[in-house]
């Protein structure tokens, strides 16, 4: 008798929670804040190279990834200043989509670009082009290593003498040739603790740790005024020579030095590649140096030095 009246009790209990779930009102006409579109400004300048810079804007995520060609703004406003005193107008160029000007970066300057266009806050961003760093020697060992499959890696090394008493950023890449407008992508790996590593205190020549050839980024923090030697070390197979026609082309060294915006902004970028696939990390916009909007301005410094 008991055992019946406690299942009654249970079927009633049941009936009553199905009853409120079936008669609560869920909200209508719920309207979110409106997106504030605001305009993404982009240009990276190398010293001694004219001005260029790519203006468009920010857009609603509603699941599909918009064409980069819908977001220009090719009505904007873009103003060049030099320590101050405007330089230049900037002019769209319709064939590249960039906004131009004949005006080169200068070692030593400090650069601001204004841009406004109907409808957006005006956006500004300042660069000081870093000082040109050259490199002393590049030295290359074929097959100096070999890694965990038995495939050799030669060792690149490098040297250069660090600008003192400054805060310096620098950049490496190692490239070779490729057809298609992506440039290939392969592993480098190093053992100097000046570098940036994203992937843990693992053996640095473990597949976990690869570092993107053109993501060796590092500071003077630990050689600061001294000259640097630097070694980098990258599969045999990835810097063979191209023949095309009676043209050799061979794998070759970039060296920038680059401003601490831009040295944050890739760290930033690499950081957020390595989290993407985890489904713990927090959603996050990479902040760059554009007061009142997104996107990066800098200017820097390269050197290229030919593998051989």
């Amino acid at each position: 008798m008991w055992m019946l009246i406690t299942r009654m009790m249970r079927m009633i209990c049941v009936v009553c929670v199905l009853c409120q779930l079936c008669y609560c009102e869920k909200p209508k006409n719920i309207k979110l804040p409106e997106l504030q579109p605001k305009l993404v400004l982009h240009g990276y300048i190398g010293t001694g190279d004219p001005f260029q810079v790519a203006i468009g804007k920010t857009t609603l995520n509603e699941g599909i990834i918009a064409d980069d060609s819908t977001l220009l703004i090719k009505n904007a406003i873009v103003i060049l200043y030099e320590n101050g005193v405007m330089k230049d107008t900037l002019d769209f160029n319709s064939s590249n989509k960039r906004y131009e000007s004949n005006i080169l970066a200068t070692a030593g300057m400090t650069y601001r670009v204004t841009a406004q266009a109907p409808g957006f806050t005006m956006v500004e961003a300042s660069a000081t082009a870093p000082s040109f760093v050259p490199t002393n020697s590049v030295v290359r060992v074929r097959s100096a290593r070999f890694d965990n499959l038995g495939n050799p890696q030669d060792d690149i090394t490098f040297s250069f003498t660090d600008p003192p008493a400054e805060k310096n950023y620098y950049l490496s890449e190692l490239n070779n040739f490729n057809y298609g407008p992506v440039p290939n992508s392969f592993c480098v790996y190093t053992y100097d603790p000046s570098v940036e590593k994203h992937q843990g205190n693992l053996d640095p020549f473990q597949n976990a740790n690869c570092i993107g050839n053109r993501e060796f980024i590092f500071t003077d923090r630990l050689f600061d005024g001294a000259t640097k030697e630097l070694t980098m070390s990258a599969g045999s197979n990835d810097l063979q020579n191209a023949t095309v026609g009676n043209r050799i082309y061979r794998p070759y060294l970039k060296k920038y030095t680059i401003s601490p915006e831009f040295f944050q902004y890739i760290n930033d970028a690499i950081t957020l590649d390595a989290l993407k696939d985890n489904p713990f990390s927090q959603p996050y916009t990479i902040p760059g140096n554009v007061k009142n909007g997104y996107g990066l301005f800098t200017v820097y410094s390269a050197v290229v030095d030919t593998l051989r």
